[in-house]
């Protein structure tokens, strides 16, 4: 198996009115990331969950590591959005073990 060759997935998820933004040249990488271009798991434009969902059903057993980003907002709270992040991809584990 070939997932059995990956050591460890490392989690993240982007903004995708942002990621457009960075596509089309309307703005700088370097200036999306004071934009928020890094989004919570449970809020971006990848599907966090159909990748767990695999993950899980090719029984991986490496690490996953959960990064957020920071940003230059006032609201930006790094303690409570790893624990909302850790929460979630939890979830859908949960989740998962509750079906199978």
């Amino acid at each position: 198996k070939i997932v059995n060759r990956v050591g460890y997935i490392h989690l993240k998820n982007v903004n995708d009115i942002i990621r457009q933004k960075v596509w089309n040249n309307e703005i700088s990488i370097e200036q999306s990331y004071n934009s928020g271009v890094m989004a919570p798991l449970e809020n971006g434009y990848v599907n966090i969950n159909d990748i767990i969902t695999y993950l899980l059903k090719k029984e991986f057993s490496g690490f996953c590591i959960i990064e957020q980003d920071p940003e230059k907002t006032n609201d930006f709270d790094p303690d409570n959005l790893a624990k909302k992040n850790l929460l979630f991809v939890e979830n859908i584990i949960d989740q998962y073990n509750n079906h199978n």
